[in-house]
């Protein structure tokens, strides 16, 4: 039987402090720890009582202990043999039951764990720079207590500077010439091959200059449409900051104010805990502060209205107060969105996706001039020249086009993800976003003031930024950096602007999951630009190989010749809420039947009940438990803490 401390270990073991950020610098919510020899420094997350000896310090927090040291050591395995008899000696000696890397901004780490799943549990941490080994260690119970300790561990873990911290504070970057965009264009396409991206379009804003607007590659897998600087890429998640550029407007003329209860705006707005929801203000609905679990799983079991978007917020669990916890909410944006077109003269019965598409026209494309941005998804895909999603099965281990239907589940939470653009608008958007509100052609599309009002940092995201409306806040040696991803299916983007440096960097892709990617491209540009030497690659690299050797892993343990009588007995429809997931059998697997598509799910040898999912649910388990009609089905992430779970119906 697979139990739900199965599901857990399971994501233990693959992903444990899975890392893929930029490090921040310490904020107001986390205090400076100096290791008193000056070797290295962190910063620790409010809320963490303090201890410390001549060999380590030790943070602790709800049954959770993290130590850290600094010793001299050879190498990694050399370190973990010398800390582990001072910090955790009832596992010195022993063997680790996981090993691996972790490949972070700030270095290549070795990762050792110990104990076990059901018992106590530690893991740890350790990079060695010239010839002293920095550890990290943290220890729980059990898994669950240090997986809810993730994020604070991850933000120590991120935000170490071993030795002296590059600062460029007050650095000039050079001005890129035309031998530093070949070097660029150059490393752009070896990412590209190196990492299987079929297109790919790069935008670099300097001093108020578009210097680089190109694309890469072709349209589609296989195919011989090259990708130009009008191509429409989905760009996912970075429609969030438009979103807030866009309440901002709004918030200018007096139709609201970032302060104004939702309430105010929309009667019947209402979360799971009715004496949360007089609470959340405008600027909450931005901020992923108001402690609604994250709950992206169920975008995928229907595409909805605007109006069921927010109407499931009444029924999505909450897990914090407002203001303790960052949750990442696709649904409490794209209300945002939606209020905002409400409060805007919209009624709540109308059309609020061509609403919010009218006054994000209206008041961001037309006056920046991206005259090839929609939101319009048929246009779109219409479009004589837009790409085609690229995604990966982990069954074949290869990449293939995705369809188009898979992409639609973007459409109900618009303003959260739904936005077409190419790389030239891109450029002229992050050039407006650089210049205080003012478009390259002269037009103050927002007060600066009301911009700034959009990035003062928020809550700590555990992946070394803190969370602003629309935007992670983090510290690129240094200097503050503005950005955020955005994923679609096969879709990947980034948006990075370095503000006091006049630099910003927009890339653009057709392929799935490859953040590790344009986040390579993204640093290899800042570190031309600074004179650096180029060692964000080798973490990137490292962390895209890591993530294709998870779904490796995954592949190598199906089960090719299932029994069809043990497949058989999961069919049937399981709900939740009013969501329903309708799971049928084909061959060697199950079908989950989702509004995009039938999506694969595969057996696992050895453990009953346990599926790998495919194409739209290619980053996910599910996990069957029960027998007869007492059925349910956990779908777990792999890529994030999301877990959901639906009861077979009758």
């Amino acid at each position: 039987m697979v139990t739900r401390k199965t599901v857990w270990f399971l994501l233990a073991v693959a992903l444990t402090l899975f890392l893929v950020a930029v490090p921040a610098a310490a904020q107001d919510n986390t205090t400076a720890y100096e290791d008193p020899q000056g070797r290295f420094s962190a910063a620790i997350p409010a809320g963490w009582a303090a201890e410390s000896t001549t060999d380590y310090a030790l943070f602790t927090k709800e049954g959770v202990s993290v130590y850290l040291l600094a010793l001299e050591a050879a190498s990694p395995e050399a370190a973990i043999e010398a800390a582990l008899p001072l910090i955790a000696p009832d596992f010195a000696g022993t063997e680790p039951f996981q090993t691996g890397t972790i490949p972070a901004p700030n270095g290549i780490w070795t990762q050792h764990v110990y104990g076990s799943f059901v018992g106590k549990i530690g893991s740890i941490v350790v990079q060695v720079k010239d010839g002293v080994g920095c550890v990290l260690y943290g220890e729980a119970g059990n898994l669950l207590a240090l997986q809810a300790a993730n994020n604070d561990v991850n933000t120590i873990l991120l935000s170490i500077v071993i030795g002296e911290a590059l600062d460029l504070t007050g650095v000039t970057p050079t001005v890129l010439g035309a031998a530093e965009l070949a070097d660029i264009e150059a490393y752009v396409e070896r990412v590209m091959a190196r990492d299987g991206i079929p297109g790919a379009a790069v935008a670099i804003i300097q001093n108020g200059q578009v210097v680089m607007a190109k694309g890469f590659g072709v349209r589609e897998l296989d195919g011989d449409q090259p990708v130009d600087a009008d191509t429409l890429f989905l760009i996912g998640s970075i429609t969030k900051s438009f979103t807030a550029m866009l309440m901002a407007t709004l918030v200018e003329d007096g139709t609201l104010t970032w302060d104004t209860p939702v309430l105010d705006i929309l009667p019947t707005f209402q979360l799971s805990d009715p004496d949360v929801t007089p609470q959340i203000r405008i600027r909450d609905l931005l901020t992923m502060s108001t402690g609604v679990q994250r709950s992206d799983l169920i975008l995928q079991l229907k595409y909805g209205t605007p109006q069921e978007t927010i109407e499931s917020l009444a029924h999505i669990p909450m897990n914090a107060q407002p203001g303790e916890q960052y949750n990442y909410s696709n649904q409490m944006v794209a209300t945002g969105g939606y209020v905002a077109a409400l409060a805007a003269g919209a009624a709540y019965d109308d059309d609020l996706i061509a609403a919010y598409g009218a006054l994000v026209q209206a008041r961001i494309f037309d006056p920046i001039g991206m005259t090839r941005s929609t939101l319009d998804f048929e246009a779109a895909i219409s479009d004589g020249n837009h790409a085609s999603p690229t995604l990966y099965s982990p069954f074949t281990q290869a990449f293939h086009v995705g369809d188009f239907g898979e992409e639609r589940f973007v459409i109900q939470d618009s303003p959260a993800g739904a936005i077409w653009s190419t790389i030239t608008d891109m450029a002229q958007y992050a050039a407006t976003q650089l210049a205080g509100g003012v478009a390259p052609n002269g037009t103050r599309v927002v007060a600066e003031a009301s911009l700034a009002e959009t990035r003062i940092p928020g809550l700590p995201t555990g992946s070394g930024t803190n969370y602003a409306m629309g935007w992670e806040i983090g510290d690129y040696n240094g200097l503050q950096i503005v950005k955020h991803n955005g994923g679609a299916g096969g879709f990947t983007s980034d948006l990075a602007l370095l503000p006091e440096a006049n630099l910003a960097v927009v890339v653009l892709s057709n392929r799935i999951a490859c953040v590790f990617s344009v986040d390579a491209v993204r640093d290899y540009i800042f570190e031309t630009a600074f004179g650096l030497e180029h060692t964000a690659d080798t973490v990137y690299k490292a962390s895209e190989e890591r993530l294709r050797g998870l779904f490796e892993g995954l592949t190598a343990q199906l089960d090719t010749a299932p029994d069809p009588a043990a497949l058989q007995q999961y069919v049937g429809d399981y709900t939740y809420l009013d969501y329903t997931l309708t799971i049928r059998s084909g061959d060697d697997k199950l079908l989950a039947v989702l509004p995009g598509g039938d999506s694969a799910l595969y057996p696992m040898v050895g453990q009953p009940g346990a599926f790998v999912g495919d194409d739209a649910l290619m980053s996910l388990l599910a996990i069957f438990e029960g027998s007869g009609d007492n059925v349910t089905v956990t779908l777990s992430s792999l890529l994030d803490d999301q877990n959901l779970t639906l009861n077979k119906a009758p």
